[in-house]
């Protein structure tokens, strides 16, 4: 009889033991497994943030450059970019920022930007959050889990390498007017000459060698190619080749009719130009570029291409290189 017993109170104690045991291993299990959701949801509230952020800065850069007249579209790409990728949209923060990043204000949910904000806004930085119940660390009081992330993306001047068919010399005495003039405030010291944009320019072939279009090359021997053996920096010296030969055209352009080798009327391409070279001749010039400008070509023969100065464009390669000049190409990158 006291056997019995002895082993019913041990039953008891075991099953005593068990239950102050279970509420802790639950707690381990529910680290581990609501952990790990935790962290997949930190990892998805922040490829939603860089999407959102993304969005954002391209509707910004639409709206500064005059492509849309409604500012409040960059609000609503930054909360429909989020809410895509699963973040809550209704806790979607959406803030303009200058191009050193530091705070603007809001993202504006009506039509209108103010003067002064649209002369500085160079950026998005967007807050992102979603909150999830938990599954086993109910046991323990907590009930639910915030994931947030939180990106910015900014626009900018095109740094990075590439490979184009042509370069300008874009300060070359026979451009009347040059696309590119001087500016002391540009990191690189020449901005986009806004008279230029809309005049026909030639951007291959003998006028470039016989116009004053060279950049000063004492052979005369360059017509505009670029020796296309590997990518360049932007900005930074190009290698040219002399003769007539077409290279590869720079497929940077979002839209539009790009060029295709055979450089058709009307197509677009995006084109170096450069305010100055190493002026030596032959295979050892080398030009300056420290920007791009977007062409449409209007003329094509045997060995002369002309092509009407667009301005800039917002390409989809290369990093940031400085604060982007809005008559130049310009690239929307995340930043942060």
């Amino acid at each position: 009889m006291q056997r019995r017993q002895r082993a019913n109170d041990d039953q008891g104690a075991t099953l005593i033991l068990l239950a102050i045991c279970l509420v802790p291993l639950m707690a381990l299990a529910g680290l581990a497994l609501d952990g790990g959701r935790a962290y997949g949801e930190r990892r998805e509230m922040q490829n939603a943030a860089d999407s959102s952020a993304m969005a954002a800065t391209r509707q910004l850069d639409q709206f500064l450059t005059g492509q849309t007249a409604d500012a409040s579209l960059i609000d609503d790409a930054a909360r429909d970019a989020a809410e895509k990728n699963g973040a809550d949209r209704s806790r979607v923060s959406c803030t303009l920022v200058r191009f050193d990043r530091s705070t603007i204000e809001a993202c504006p949910t009506s039509g209108t930007m103010a003067p002064a904000t649209r002369l500085v806004a160079a950026g998005v930085h967007v807050g992102t959050e979603q909150t999830k119940a938990t599954i086993f660390m109910k046991v323990v009081g907590t009930q639910n889990f915030t994931a947030n992330a939180d990106a910015t993306a900014q626009i900018g001047r095109p740094g990075g390498s590439y490979v184009a068919p042509f370069l300008v010399c874009a300060t070359a005495p026979g451009h009347v007017p040059p696309q590119l003039i001087p500016d002391a405030t540009s990191s690189t010291g020449f901005k986009i000459n806004t008279a230029a944009i809309g005049v026909e320019y030639s951007i291959y072939g003998n006028d470039i060698k016989t116009g004053g279009r060279d950049c000063g090359n004492p052979s005369s021997s360059f017509r505009g190619n670029v020796n296309t053996g590997s990518d360049y920096p932007m900005p930074g010296e190009w290698d040219t080749t002399t003769g007539n030969k077409n290279g590869p055209t720079l497929r940077l352009v979002n839209s539009g009719a790009v060029c295709d080798a055979d450089f058709t009327d009307g197509c677009l391409m995006v084109v170096p130009l450069c305010p100055r070279s190493n002026g030596q001749g032959g295979t050892n010039f080398r030009a300056y570029c420290t920007d791009f400008g977007l062409f449409e070509v209007s003329y094509v023969a045997n060995h002369d291409i002309d092509a009407i100065f667009r301005g800039g464009t917002t390409i989809n390669r290369g990093g940031i290189a400085g604060p982007a000049d809005l008559n130049g190409t310009r690239i929307v990158a995340l930043t942060d």
